[in-house]
């Protein structure tokens, strides 16, 4: 367990970020992930975070499932990339993909 405190802002932030990367779905319950490692309340490790980035914790989460989502797109089916990603509709995942990239997953892959 690492101390939230006693973190930079430089390596609290690239923490964040490795946890995001490795927990790339929407299966995975990333303010729980947060919490567990920080073993503070989201609220404050997003505040923090927004501080020092800017941007909101789910602001980078979705950007980093949408780079994660445009890659797979190249190799696999839709249906596959958004089952992957944990999605249950291909409308919803079409909708959020046009929402974040502004593209359709037929953009990428046609």
């Amino acid at each position: 367990m690492c101390l939230y405190k006693s973190l930079s802002d430089a390596e609290f932030c690239e923490k964040v970020y490795e946890i995001l990367f490795s927990h790339c779905s929407k299966e995975h319950n990333i303010q729980d992930k947060l919490e567990c490692y920080f073993l503070r309340s989201f609220s404050s490790i997003n505040k923090r975070f927004k501080r020092v980035t800017r941007r909101t914790i789910f602001e980078v989460f979705n950007e980093i499932m949408a780079e994660k989502a445009i890659s797979m797109l190249k190799e696999k089916q839709c249906f596959e990339v958004m089952l992957d990603l944990g999605f249950k509709y291909e409308s919803n995942f079409a909708r959020w993909l046009k929402t974040i990239k502004g593209k359709n997953p037929s953009d990428i892959t046609g």
